[in-house]
């Protein structure tokens, strides 16, 4: 197998990530967004571009819990992940896209791989309209 840069690596991913049929959310360990597939940045009402330059610290989502009450940012899977190790399925989360509630299937999962793989990344979050 001939060798390729990280960079041609994630370019390749990205376009494999392209055809699935759920969002694709990755972070760093730090919260940032590093990566986001076109069907997630059309759930989330949001650019790649858009994604990538939000703060993890920010709170500029407007989310709620299933039962529509107020789901704080610490409960995000994501930031469950990053703050306790353990994976997240299917939480039911609603994130404001625009005028309307859009209802998102969340998970979460650490990346298990060693960290000189990890390619800036330490979790991912699959999302899929409900």
């Amino acid at each position: 197998m001939p060798d390729i840069s990280s960079a041609d690596a994630m370019r390749r991913l990205g376009a494999w990530h392209d055809h699935l049929p759920a969002g694709v959310v990755v972070h760093a360990a730090d919260g940032r967004i590093v990566f986001a597939n076109r069907l997630a940045q059309d759930l989330l009402g949001r650019t790649e571009a858009q994604l990538l330059a939000i703060a993890p610290e920010r709170a500029d989502w407007v989310l709620r819990r299933d039962d529509g009450s107020p789901l704080p940012p610490e409960e995000l899977p994501v930031n469950v992940v990053l703050r306790t190790g353990r994976n997240v399925s299917g939480q039911v989360t609603g994130v404001m896209v625009g005028d309307a509630m859009r209802w998102l299937l969340c998970n979460a999962f650490r990346n298990t791989m060693p960290p000189a793989q990890w390619s800036k990344s330490s979790c991912a979050s699959p999302i899929a309209p409900v």
